[in-house]
């Protein structure tokens, strides 16, 4: 087998000039997983990245869940400082629940209207708790001669299959924000990453050289700090051309490649590794993905053939004691606890609808809170357990469980709350379980609580000056939306919290 590699490098000083015009379509996941911290992250990495575009520059948003919403259908707008007032105020007004519908988004995303000869990105905020990541691959590797793709990853335990999949797939680079205050330095690095385009919509093709089984599929803009980069095989004579064509800053480009002028040597022997460990890489990001035996036979067939660790194949060392006899391995399911940070919307609600008994996010050590269909109590738990923890060394996250008392008896019909539980260490007033009891007597919201399911649990999330900034029920019902515009607009006038407290509400007739 013969090789090949094509380097196109950008200019080492970018001119303003060489620089096409430029648009970003900034895509937000909003599905339930992210409620909460990870929602609040991705916001603060929007607002650094929309806040720092030009004027010449067009940008547009998207929020999916289960169904995506375009800030702008028409297409791009201009970075204008009204456009940026109002995109940055729909990016405020999102709030997490819902399915994560990936690939329809992107598909909606890239069907979006554009303008000819510019530099096209998409930039995807998710934490990646998906099922379909094969088909995000592909939608990235059959577009990347139309749009750039990058992929940001979203909270403490980001699904890095996804986000590091799309990097290999788009020819780029991975990035990951796990807390609030990394996202301004994650999002200046982006930026400086993308900002100077050089070369789109870049097209390479290959005259009277045989060449074959060439990587990528297509090619992404070259950046002043990405290059354009091309391999493959080829037989037969090493002559012909390789012409590569885009557009740049000044126009239409054209450049050929005499192959002849290149000559094999074998100080270039190291091309057949570079090109099956590309081979490798790809069709790992689709085995990992629970990608079937196809892609790990040929990942086997690959390793040996080119003499590669893979992840099925290894250099062994071989012992006369046999581990397991039987040769047969049992598979356990493992239940683990959400991610730190990670909303109990994640899982849709499922754990409202039976009695249950697990630490709840953030919670102190010495308590469990054993949820119940109408109702959250604090029972203690065993000293032994307190010991046993200690000695694995597992330090509890820095939290105080708070509970209220019942208030007053309520009418038959009457919404209220059970008791209340906060999961944030804060001096809550005495009144609180009344002012509750009071909001949720309204009319208006009486009416929309109406077909409440049994056993319902309201978080709310309340700032340092007392006033809701997100809330959520945990189960849905057809007047949910309205319900919790409603209960946005509360106010608790001697509200003494600090920072965010997250108060969980079981509610009861």
């Amino acid at each position: 087998e013969n090789f090949f590699l094509l380097m196109v490098q950008p200019p080492k000083q970018v001119k303003a000039a060489q620089i096409p015009p430029r648009e970003y379509v900034f895509i937000m996941d909003v599905s339930g997983s992210m409620h909460g911290y990870p929602l609040e992250t991705s916001k603060t990495l929007m607002k650094n990245l929309v806040s720092k575009l030009r004027p010449e520059d067009r940008f547009n948003l998207m929020a999916f869940e289960g169904a995506a919403t375009v800030w702008s259908p028409a297409g791009s707008q201009s970075a204008t400082p009204e456009n940026l007032r109002n995109a940055l105020a729909f990016v405020g007004q999102q709030s997490g629940g819902g399915g994560t519908e990936i690939v329809s988004a992107m598909k909606k995303a890239l069907a979006l209207p554009r303008t000819a000869g510019m530099s096209r990105s998409f930039v995807i905020a998710t934490d990646g708790y998906i099922s379909v990541e094969p088909t995000v691959l592909d939608v990235v590797r059959q577009n990347l001669g139309d749009a750039n793709m990058f992929a940001f990853g979203i909270g403490t335990s980001v699904n890095r299959f996804l986000i590091e999949g799309i990097a290999h797939a788009g020819m780029g680079e991975p990035f990951v924000v796990t807390k609030p205050e990394e996202a301004a330095a994650a999002a200046e690095r982006f930026r400086q990453y993308i900002a100077s385009p050089v070369l789109t919509q870049i097209k390479v093709a290959f005259k009277g050289f045989e060449a074959y089984d060439v990587e990528p599929l297509s090619l992404p803009d070259v950046l002043s700090e990405r290059p354009v980069i091309c391999f493959g095989k080829w037989k037969g004579e090493p002559t012909g051309t390789v012409e590569l064509t885009g557009t740049s800053g000044t126009g239409r480009y054209r450049q050929s490649f005499r192959v002849a002028e290149s000559h094999p040597t074998e100080a270039n022997s190291a091309l057949r590794y570079l090109w099956a460990r590309h081979r490798i890489q790809l069709l790992g990001d689709y085995a990992g993905l629970g990608n079937v035996e196809g892609q790990r036979k040929a990942i086997t067939e690959l390793g040996l053939k080119y003499g590669l660790l893979t992840n099925y194949t290894s250099f062994v060392a071989i012992d006369s004691r046999v581990r397991n006899q039987g040769g047969t391995v049992e598979q356990v399911t493992q239940p683990l606890p959400l991610p730190e940070g990670v909303s109990n919307h994640a899982v849709g609600g499922a754990h409202m609808s039976k009695s249950m008994a697990y630490p709840s996010p953030g919670m102190a050590s010495g308590t469990i809170a054993r949820r119940d269909s109408a109702a959250m109590e604090v029972v203690p738990r065993a000293a032994t357990q307190d010991k046993e923890e200690g000695k694995a060394g597992v330090t509890p996250p820095p939290a105080t469980l708070l509970a209220l008392p019942h208030p007053r008896p309520a009418t038959p019909m009457e919404i209220r709350p059970g008791t209340l539980a906060a999961d944030r260490s804060a001096n809550l007033p005495a009144s609180l379980a009344g002012d509750l009891a009071a909001k949720l007597k309204a009319p208006a919201l009486t009416a929309l609580l109406a077909k409440l399911p049994a056993g319902s649990v309201l978080e709310l999330r309340i700032n340092a000056a007392g006033q809701v900034v997100a809330a959520s029920f945990s189960s849905s019902f057809p007047t949910t939306t309205k319900a919790l515009k409603l209960i946005r607009t509360w106010r608790f006038a001697d509200w003494k919290g600090t920072g965010i407290t997250v108060v969980r509400v079981p509610l009861e007739r």
